[in-house]
């Protein structure tokens, strides 16, 4: 078994909230979805001095949207139910 010396929790899992990190760049930035019981699911991004932001879909996405990358541009991708999307932040 392998165990690093460097490990965070991200997000803790609640019985009404899952949390999915799917992207980690080089510069230690983290994007992912997070998924309330009571509400669509949301994009986040972790900068690397722990600031944690929602993530605005484009075109007000409605439905099911999920961040699926970050590339170290800090560009994100994602798919929804209308199809694959990308954001290009401002960090």
């Amino acid at each position: 078994m392998f165990f690093a010396d460097n490990t965070y929790t991200v997000a803790v899992t609640t019985s009404d909230t899952s949390f999915y990190v799917c992207g980690l760049n080089n510069n230690g930035q983290i994007a992912g979805t997070y998924f309330a019981s009571y509400s669509y699911p949301f994009g986040f991004f972790i900068n690397t001095d722990g600031t944690i932001e929602s993530v605005i879909y484009p075109g007000d996405i409605s439905g099911m949207s999920n961040i699926t990358g970050l590339n170290d541009d800090v560009q994100m991708a994602g798919t929804s139910d209308l199809g694959g999307f990308t954001i290009d932040t401002q960090h």
